[in-house]
């Protein structure tokens, strides 16, 4: 199968390393193959707002999106200063996250050095709530042998990525959770549409004491 473009998509970023979106754009003409014949509408697909899918996809764009979240993820994880650009960590949770119907709750399992060891989607509920158990996202870090974590859920039911009462609460359980085994929570990510919140920017993660 040939998987040369014959139109390749030519990105030039401004100064400072190519946004991931950017990157996502030209790994997924790469990474798999895309016929001619629609290489146009590929690219309209492919450069579109974030967190902004189409309800009328077909199955072949739906597989291209798919392709560019997993190659755009791959990128992130073989990246040893992956986390040295919040932003990052937040666009790539924007298109991973962007076609999601139900409220799924995950962790991003990183070593001393802030490298991505893993990324897990833990938990996946109703279009409005999901339920989240912190003895599990303990267990699952540990498995990982993690320092750190990022955890990350979606609102898809809502419009914007404000905390909830019960989110500022769960956050709290899992930072004193994880402390226990000597495990720091780093952020928490809350993703809706191409809307974001970060506890950490915001001052929301508590101080724990790690055992």
């Amino acid at each position: 199968m040939n998987t040369k473009r014959t139109d390749p998509i030519t990105i030039k970023p401004d100064k400072g390393p190519p946004t991931p979106s950017a990157r996502m754009t030209v790994v997924a003409g790469a990474g798999c193959y895309v016929p001619p014949t629609d290489s146009a509408n590929n690219e309209r697909l492919l450069q579109s707002s974030p967190g902004k899918v189409p309800a009328e996809l077909t199955s072949h764009e739906r597989y291209i999106l798919a392709e560019a979240r997993r190659i755009l993820g791959d990128l992130m994880f073989r990246q040893s200063d992956a986390l040295s650009h919040p932003d990052t960590v937040t666009e790539y949770l924007v298109h991973h996250l962007a076609d999601r119907e139900r409220e799924v709750f995950g962790v991003l399992h990183l070593d001393s050095t802030n490298r991505v060891i893993r990324q897990r989607d833990l938990f996946e509920g109703t279009v409005s709530t999901s339920a989240v158990y912190p003895r599990e996202v303990v267990r699952d870090a540990l498995l990982s042998n993690a320092r750190r974590v990022i955890l990350y859920h979606n609102h898809p039911s809502l419009q914007s990525a404000q905390p909830s009462q019960s989110d500022i609460t769960l956050t709290h359980q899992i930072v004193d959770a994880l402390a226990t085994v000597g495990i720091e929570v780093l952020d928490h990510l809350i993703v809706s549409g191409t809307h974001s919140f970060s506890f950490a920017r915001n001052s929301q993660i508590p101080k724990s004491d790690i055992q």
